[in-house]
């Protein structure tokens, strides 16, 4: 008997249709998938302020107090056992050293170097931690040596007023240096370009 020749719409026809259904139905499922994801940039200061914080108020306290206190315990050390006077620059260790812990913490969270608007606003918000822990230390020393203090408070205003913009002025370089110091040195360890 002939061979009988399939009809149209019948036969391998229907099966590569099929097939060609599937495909594409499970390449319009992909592409909703693929949809949804989220686009990868490289991300800019104000996406790096929105996840991140750029340092940690508390943990900042405690390293500008912690390393307070092991300066004034190296100076005690150099005048008692040595007769050394302190070194006038000491106190420019304590924001350096505190700022360079949170910024190497945020380069080895974050990964990148923020702009240099974003570490001059983080060193803001140092420097006013930092002053206000220095004027507590100040009111707990005049409450201690009242007497030894006093002179001080006979000083004019306008002395106690340029103090005043030093200390600001001082405490926000030091802080935005130790920053970036600190964030540059950890992307180094990691790899990532400073």
């Amino acid at each position: 008997s002939a061979r009988s020749t399939p009809a149209r719409g019948c036969g391998p026809e229907p099966r590569v249709r099929r097939a060609g259904t599937v495909c594409f139905d499970a390449f319009q499922r992909q592409a909703q998938i693929l949809s949804h994801l989220p686009v990868i940039t490289c991300p800019d200061s104000s996406q790096i302020e929105s996840v991140l914080m750029l340092f940690h108020p508390a943990r900042f306290c405690l390293s500008y107090i912690g390393v307070s206190v092991l300066l004034l315990i190296f100076s005690l050390v150099v005048i008692v056992f040595f007769g050394l006077d302190a070194p006038g620059g000491a106190a420019a260790v304590v924001p350096l050293a505190a700022a360079m812990m949170e910024g190497q913490r945020f380069g080895v969270t974050a990964r990148v170097r923020p702009a240099s608007g974003t570490m001059w606003r983080a060193a803001a918000k140092m420097t006013g931690l930092a002053l206000l822990i220095s004027l507590t230390y100040g009111v707990v020393l005049m409450m201690v040596f009242p007497l030894e203090l006093r002179p001080l408070m006979r000083l004019p205003a306008d002395v106690w007023l340029w103090a005043a913009v030093f200390a600001v002025a001082f405490h926000l370089v030091a802080l935005r240096l130790g920053y970036s110091l600190g964030i540059r040195a950890a992307l180094r360890s990691i790899g990532s370009p400073p």
